[in-house]
């Protein structure tokens, strides 16, 4: 059987509860590292939705853009409102158009300007700035049609398929975003009958309708500035794409694949119309049924081979059941659109963007699982996890120090392995070692090698104990403990042992005095390597964790970055004290008034962290 790719996607983005109104998501392709979509509302009851917003991250670095579009209401057509348009994304590049400023006056408040002033933007990721496509722009002089970029080239050379449309003509042009210089290519079209392109090499395929009754496939060549009419039917070709010398396309749910240099046409029996492509892969959706599983299949093009199956949507979301849609592939990364929507019909409908890799986990990630965490999975240790009871996601992440600028990430409920170091001996202890996650939601920096960080847009104020924020009020967040850490030297204690573990924090981040639990715990230890104390209840449990666990304390939780501090939780509606102490990777938390096999645990840092990380930075 062939090997079953992982897939554990995660939440990139959340729209939240949905009305008819929006907002509503949509991928833009993978490109490299980074990932894009859109967010729009609905315009109109009859005109569809309007994109008012463009997101790009890159998912190795988490380097985020948020580009507010340019947006105008139009009270003479029917209310209509107007945003982003004809939006092309083949990093470094990402083009669109946009409604420009009204010259008369009186419908200059129907206008609500973006971030870039350009009608036809073009923005560059390298440098975060957008500008007027000047070139593109000039080739309709006259500004009474409508000038469209409709393809990028994906090899990021910065060639463009542009579309001049007018109400009695249409034309193709080939240009370039660096250079005035734009070729017009000899195709036959009507304004109106133009559907898509994709660049495949030196080669430019379209599909458009040849007359009011066929359809035709059409490809374009540099080299000798001749077009050639590959494909006719009765049905459009649609969701055009191209790997390496092949194209592929739809029609009516037949999806088809063309070697541009012989041209043999081979029909891919069984792949869905929402198919993407991505060197020799295909992905696609199968729903078996409108409140059934949604499965995600891969298959791989040389051998035909299903590599991977399985369930990526429920039918049981609250009683209501989820869609998803295959939303963009490629670099080794998927992107659907999920929408979950409730039981009763006409329930508000949640959209979400998710992002998960067709990456294949280190044999060494298993291994350390094993280790700790086959006991209490088997029933045979009734303890708490050390990793948690299954993987969350996998990913590659920015590490400067990592091949490529990057390295392999698993992430579980308790904490995330990483590998550092690939060409290393696998089985040296620390082949894999545990991230620095709790020091990364405490300062806000998400560390991308051994001395490069990126400062987060929106800090960590999730809970470092007890349940989620909506459920929790009264638990600190991450973010709260940055003015007790020793984050780079600072908020250094002197040794206590013996003394009591009297200082308490509160939600805003107040410190004061607690002699009441103060008198439950007494510091036992010092870490000079960070300058803090280690109350004797954690420091008991460290020191029994290579017996229990079968690692010493310092490779699971790094050193101490505070001091012990009490503060309260909620937890299925109760409130707890509770003892909580950051170390550099993990949490430990001391809970007085549970069961005494339960009263030490390590927080769900891997899963906060995922979360901060990627679905509350934008």
């Amino acid at each position: 059987a062939p090997a079953v790719l992982p897939f554990l996607p995660v939440t990139v983005a959340n729209a939240g509860p949905a009305m008819s109104s929006g907002p509503f998501f949509a991928a833009l392709p993978v490109n490299g590292d980074w990932i894009g979509y859109t967010i729009s509302n609905l315009g109109c009851g009859h005109c569809g939705t309007y994109v008012h917003t463009i997101v790009l991250r890159d998912t190795v670095d988490a380097r985020p853009f948020t580009i507010h579009a340019a947006t105008y209401r139009d009270f003479n057509a029917n209310d209509v409102v107007f945003g982003a348009q004809d939006i092309q994304f083949a990093g470094p590049y990402l083009l669109w158009r946009q409604p420009t400023r009204p010259a008369n006056p009186a419908y200059i408040p129907q206008y609500r300007a973006g971030d870039f002033d350009c009608s036809l933007c073009l923005f560059d990721v390298r440098t975060g700035q957008a500008r007027q496509a000047t070139n593109l722009a000039a080739l309709d002089p006259s500004g009474a049609g409508a000038v469209r970029p409709v393809a990028l080239d994906a090899g990021g050379s910065g060639r463009v398929l542009v579309l001049v449309e007018t109400q009695s003509a249409a034309s193709l042009y080939l240009a370039a975003l660096d250079s005035t210089q734009a070729h017009p290519i000899p195709a036959a079209l009507r304004p109106g009958n133009f559907f898509s392109a994709v660049f495949s090499g030196a080669t430019i395929v379209w599909s458009s309708t040849g007359d009011h009754q066929t359809f035709g496939l059409y490809a374009y060549r540099e080299a000798d500035n001749t077009v050639t009419q590959l494909e006719a039917g009765p049905q459009a070709f649609t969701n055009l794409q191209t790997t390496g010398p092949d194209v592929f396309w739809n029609t009516a749910s037949l999806v088809s694949r063309r070697d541009m240099a012989t041209g043999v046409v081979q029909h891919l029996a069984d792949v869905g119309a929402d198919f993407q492509v991505a060197g020799d892969l295909v992905t696609w959706t199968r729903q078996t049924g409108r409140q059934a599983p949604v499965l995600l299949l891969v298959r791989n093009l040389t051998t035909g081979q299903v590599i991977q199956q399985q369930e990526v949507g429920q039918a049981a979301i609250a009683g209501g059941w989820t869609s998803i849609g295959l939303g963009a592939f490629g670099a080794g990364k998927i992107v659907l659109v999920a929408s979950d929507f409730g039981p009763v019909p006409g329930a508000p409908a949640n959209q979400r963007i998710l992002l998960g890799w067709t990456a294949t986990p280190d044999p060494a990630f298993a291994r350390v699982w094993a280790r700790a965490d086959a006991p209490v999975a088997a029933g045979q240790a009734p303890r708490s996890w050390l990793w948690g009871p299954a993987p969350r996601f996998l990913a590659e992440e920015a590490y400067a120090e990592g091949p490529g600028g990057r390295h392999l990430v698993q992430y579980y409920d308790k904490s995330r392995m990483e590998i550092n170091h690939p060409a290393d001996n696998s089985n040296d202890p620390y082949y894999v070692t545990n991230g620095l996650l709790a020091v990364e939601m405490v300062s806000g920096e998400i560390q991308t090698g051994d001395t490069t960080r990126v400062r987060a847009s929106v800090p960590c104020t999730i809970p470092v104990v007890g349940d989620p924020r909506k459920d929790n009020p009264v638990a600190p967040g991450y973010a709260t403990f940055a003015a007790v850490a020793s984050l780079h030297g600072e908020h250094q204690a002197a040794s206590r042992i013996g003394a009591p573990v009297d200082d308490a924090i509160d939600v805003d981040g107040v410190v004061s005095k607690d002699a009441t639990h103060g008198a439950l715990a007494s510091y036992a230890a010092f870490t000079p390597q960070t300058g803090h104390n280690i109350p004797n209840v954690f420091w008991t449990y460290l020191q029994g964790m290579p017996g229990t666990y079968g690692f010493d304390w310092t490779f699971v939780l790094g050193y101490p970055i505070t001091e012990g501090y009490w503060t309260q939780m909620r937890v299925g509606g109760k409130d707890y004290p509770v003892l909580v102490q950051i170390y550099q990777r993990r949490v430990l938390t001391y809970v007085p008034d549970f069961a005494p096999v339960w009263q030490i645990q390590q927080g769900n840092v891997g899963q906060h962290y995922l979360e901060w990380r990627y679905t509350l930075n934008p």
